[in-house]
């Protein structure tokens, strides 16, 4: 979750019902009646676009380097919760400072209170960055120090544990699903109840629940607000198309659309609620501002998180309990990125689809190899380069291009009439408003007026150099530029002696393979099973 302030709530409102429940619906029906992979189906729909394909590729496969490095400080921290006694959760350690406080566990924490120090630090932030990252002024994205043999070793243990789920296709997938999908909310009902209890906590729910109208007109708010939620539902990553490929011809999709904004709604504001109450806790434990003490990225899950659970009774269970749950989040995500790339691959590429255990440990190797400078001691500053750049403005992009290309490519017409063959009812206007004209322009407002303010990535105070934001655009342009340059080889290619020929030729949906063609009947036997 984006931690901003009581304004994120209504913009992130405002992104569900202009963005999120047209744009999900838009990708589950389209996917749904095609029955194609992400990099498959535009292919299929409408061959200029086909670039569409390569982009969701290029982003799931970038998100899927950097997420794992989640999932691998799942492992550590899991690993430590074992411990007598949690090492973030007190101030007795080899590497704690004299700016460690653990007021709750201190004896003398009326005079830790009174001292001048200004300096306060908690013990689980001294863990993550002295114990786990040894990081030290020194190290940035220019130095990033050795590699931490032991997180290393977490993130080759996840990539297994990936490799295994994934390997045997969609149907591994949704049985690891039910379990992802399902306990989290257990553990977050867990933080609400303990989160509420702690002095403090209503000072942070209400700032996390209190509006603050200037800032809604601050174009970074609305940025995060339609990050988080394309975050939080799939959209224009490809992976909600995919999935939805596998669904029967007649499934409501629609309704699926609906539930899961309101879902991803409701789980925000319950983690908000977690998050914050927690917060303002350690606000009133270090003397200081909420704001003040919010973190975002990885620091909120393994700062602010760990914090509260050493403070619950037996706090090495709830501690090995929530790590859990942050393991199958994360694997629970990972999974659907990288199942978006092999099914991809699987659909264009008969030897993927023959020899498909071998061909998903071939990426997942590379993408390990990749991800190595992140498990480094400085290796936040590439997370976090990687987290600014990979999926955000891509991602928009993206979802812009799906639009132009199912409803003024495809045609919306054709579309809805597609969808309502599916769910047996018409398709309202108001569905149709939304997919080719409101969604569309309130994404391409958002780019230009992010494009405008941004400022670049950033890792707590510290500014990249210019040749670090030219890496981190690199990234985005990459996962942006197959549309257009595949676009303009489809156009050249084409048999047409005209642009308007050239056109027609490659914005007309090709015939469909007959059934009985050897590869249509291998693609549906290997998608059946």
């Amino acid at each position: 979750m984006i931690l901003v302030s009581g304004a994120f709530l209504i913009p992130y409102t405002v992104m569900i019902i202009v963005i999120g429940c047209p744009m999900l619906f838009m990708e589950y029906g389209f996917g749904q009646f095609f029955g194609k992979g992400a990099l498959t189906i535009f292919k299929k729909a409408c061959p200029l676009f086909e670039g569409i394909g390569f982009c969701y590729m290029i982003i799931n496969g970038f998100v899927c380097i950097y997420y794992n490095v989640i999932i691998a400080l799942s492992i550590y921290y899991l690993v430590n919760s074992f411990r007598p006694e949690l090492p973030w959760g007190s101030c007795g350690n080899h590497w704690n400072t004299e700016f460690c406080i653990a007021l709750a566990n201190s004896t003398n924490s009326s005079a830790i209170m009174n001292s001048t120090n200004t300096n306060k630090t908690s013990p689980s932030e001294e863990f993550w960055e002295h114990s786990l990252l040894n990081i030290d002024e020194n190290h940035s994205i220019e130095n990033l120090g050795s590699i931490r043999p032991f997180l290393c070793l977490s993130l080759l243990a996840s990539w297994i544990l990936v490799v295994l789920f994934v390997s045997k296709g969609i149907r591994s997938t949704g049985k690891v699903a039910y379990v992802t999908a399902t306990f989290p909310y257990l553990m977050l009902t867990v933080l609400v109840t303990r989160g509420v209890t702690l002095s403090g906590a209503t000072d942070g729910i209400m700032y996390f629940l209190t509006p603050q109208w200037s800032k809604l007109a601050e174009p970074s708010i609305w940025f995060k607000a339609a990050s988080q939620l394309f975050y939080s539902t799939n959209i224009g990553w490809g992976g909600m198309i995919t999935m939805a490929s596998y669904n029967k011809k007649k499934h409501n999709c629609r309704r699926d659309a609906i539930f899961i904004n309101f879902i991803s709604f409701f789980t925000s504001l319950y983690a908000g609620l977690a998050v914050f109450s927690i917060i303002g806790f350690m606000a009133e434990e270090s003397d200081s501002k909420v704001e003040e003490v919010i973190k975002n990225g990885p620091e909120l899950a393994f700062i602010v998180y760990p914090r509260a659970l050493s403070l619950m009774p037996i706090p090495q269970l709830w501690s090995v309990l929530f790590f859990i749950m942050l393991f199958t989040l994360g694997i629970g995500s990972l999974m659907v990125n990288l199942e978006t790339v092999m099914t991809g691959l699987s659909d264009e590429l008969r030897i993927v689809r023959k020899y498909r255990f071998t061909a998903t440990c071939i990426v997942a190797v590379c993408m390990f190899l990749l991800a190595l400078p992140q498990v480094t001691q400085g290796g936040m500053y590439v997370f976090s380069l990687f987290d600014h750049y990979a999926a955000s403005f891509s991602l928009l992009f993206t979802t812009v291009a799906e639009c132009v290309a199912i409803n003024w490519i495809y045609g919306s017409n054709r579309f809805c009439k597609d969808v309502s063959t599916m769910l047996g009812k018409e398709i309202s206007v108001v569905w149709r408003v939304f997919w080719g004209g409101i969604s569309p322009v309130v994404i391409i407002a958002i780019i230009i007026f992010n494009l405008a303010t941004s400022q670049g990535a950033e890792y707590g105070d510290y500014t990249y150099p210019v040749w670090g934001d030219c890496i981190g655009w690199f990234i985005t342009l990459s996962s942006i530029l197959p549309i257009p340059i595949v676009a303009a080889i489809k156009l050249i290619k084409s048999p047409g002696k005209t642009f308007l020929e050239k056109y027609r030729d490659t914005t007309s949906v090709p015939s469909q393979p007959k059934e009985t063609e050897p590869e249509a009947v291998e693609l549906y036997i290997m998608r059946d099973n």
